[in-house]
């Protein structure tokens, strides 16, 4: 199945959230489903004109023909245009509604709870160098692997993967606010340390894609971004009190 950006609109008309952390699987799904409901109302028609079975019929690259014969068959805009000249009820709309399924209640107090239907995994490694004098740290390289699902842009993917990066450092490093009995020390970016461009470590990123029951290969609902910046802030100070502590008592 190939979605050309021209010729195919997916617009959810109701989401938990407007953001693009699940809108791939839910939408994707919805898809899917409207296809399908689009496909029940066509194939019987087309099959009538090819004098063929409905379960005999495959559609694929905008053609519609029979199975094991495939210049028995017609272009999609042909069956619609044949469709619309046949005085059938028009226009043809395909349906679809999908919300993964949750487990009541969602409280992790009392049951397990099911919040979503895939989950995303994640480790990084950094390796960091201390100046145990001046007390800088610098961090030379960073290695991250996530278990991403089916990328549907992969260069925006590896480039949310090294911005993360980034993201995870400053608030590693550099982006602390500074509260002494209630008042705010930095309440300016002339205070707010952020890490420049030129301080962005080797990097490389390491992704996996997963099966899921959900048959969109393990869509992870979420931007790999966001999800990225939760653990980073623990895994680049982590190497820091062991380059201490080797330092300082060698």
């Amino acid at each position: 199945m190939s979605i050309l950006p021209l010729r195919t609109r997916v617009s959810a008309l109701w989401m938990r959230e407007p953001s693009v952390r699940e809108s791939t699987v839910r939408a994707g799904n919805a898809a899917l489903l409207a296809a399908n409901d689009v496909r029940g109302q066509l194939f019987p028609f087309v099959a009538e004109r090819l004098e063929a079975s409905v379960d005999d019929l495959v559609a694929a690259d905008r053609r519609i023909w029979v199975k094991g014969n495939p210049d028995r068959g017609m272009s999609l805009n042909d069956a619609l245009q044949a469709y619309q000249y046949a005085d059938n009820p028009l226009p043809i709309v395909g349906r679809g509604a999908w919300i993964p399924p949750t487990e009541q209640p969602t409280s992790l107090l009392t049951k397990n709870g099911n919040f979503s239907p895939s989950y995303s995994f994640m480790t990084q490694a950094a390796e960091v160098e201390v100046d145990t004098e001046m007390g800088k740290v610098k961090v030379i390289k960073m290695v991250t692997a996530h278990d991403r699902g089916q990328p549907i842009n992969p260069m925006l993917v590896e480039g949310q993967l090294e911005g993360s990066i980034m993201g995870g450092m400053g608030q590693a490093l550099y982006e602390d606010s500074t509260c002494i009995e209630g008042q705010q020390y930095n309440p300016s970016f002339l205070d707010y340390g952020l890490p420049l461009s030129w301080r962005c470590p080797r990097s490389r990123p390491f992704t996996s894609i997963p099966m899921t029951r959900w048959g969109l290969s393990a869509p992870r609902r979420r931007g790999r971004g966001r999800s990225l910046h939760r653990p980073r802030p623990l895994s680049t100070p982590s190497p820091m009190p062991s380059a201490w502590s080797s330092t300082a008592c060698p």
